[in-house]
C-alpha cells in the first residue's frame, strides 16, 4: 500500500478521531481498573490488599516484584480478572509476550466484553507481528467502546503513521522494545 493510499484511506478516520478525542493531556472516561493509589501510611503490607500492593509495585516500575505479588494472589484466586489483567501487563513489560497473551485470553474467557483485555491483546499481537490477529482484536475493542479511537490508533500504528494527540490506547505498551 503506497503512502498516498494510506493517507487517502485514513484521512476520514483521523477526522472522526479528531472530533471525538479529548484535548491533548486530558483523559476521557473512567480511570483504568488498575489505577489504584495507595497512600504512604498504607504501605504496611499487612494492611494493603494484595492487588493494591501489586499495583503499587507495577506503578513504581518494579515489574518483577509486581509479578511475584500477582502470582501469589492468582494462586489463591485464579479467576481474579483484575489481577489477571495486571499480570498480563506486567508480563508484557518484562518481555514475556506469549504469557501475557495467555493471561489476556483468560480474562476474556471470564469477561468476554473486557475492552481493556482486547486492547492489550491487540497490542501484543501487533508487537509479535501478528497483524491479522491485531486487526481482529482492535475491531473487537471498537465493538465494545463507543469511540472508534482505539481501533483507529491501532490501525495507524500498524500502518506506521503517527497517532494524533489525545488518541491513546487503553493499554499502551510503553517501554516494550
Amino acid at each position: 500500500m503506497t503512502s498516498d493510499m494510506k493517507r487517502f484511506l485514513l484521512t476520514p478516520l483521523l477526522a472522526l478521531v479528531a472530533c471525538g478525542a479529548p484535548p491533548a493531556g486530558e483523559r476521557s472516561g473512567p480511570p483504568p481498573e488498575d489505577a489504584v493509589v495507595v497512600r504512604e501510611e498504607e504501605l504496611d503490607t499487612e494492611r494493603v490488599s494484595p492487588l493494591k500492593r501489586a499495583t503499587n509495585l507495577f506503578s513504581s516500575g518494579d515489574y518483577v516484584g509486581a509479578r511475584g505479588a500477582l502470582e501469589e494472589l492468582l494462586s489463591e484466586e485464579p479467576e481474579h480478572t483484575q489481577a489477571l489483567y495486571l499480570h498480563a501487563r506486567t508480563l508484557a513489560f518484562l518481555g514475556e509476550y506469549r504469557g501475557a497473551k495467555a493471561d489476556c485470553q483468560a480474562v476474556l474467557a471470564l469477561q468476554p466484553d473486557n475492552a481493556l483485555a482486547f486492547d492489550l491483546l491487540a497490542s501484543l499481537h501487533e508487537h509479535l507481528g501478528e497483524h491479522r490477529e491485531a486487526i481482529a482484536a482492535y475491531k473487537r475493542v471498537s465493538e465494545r467502546v463507543r469511540s472508534h479511537a482505539q481501533e483507529t490508533a491501532g490501525y495507524l500504528r500498524l500502518l506506521g503513521l503517527p497517532v494524533p494527540p489525545g488518541v491513546v490506547s487503553h493499554a499502551p505498551l510503553v517501554g516494550m522494545a
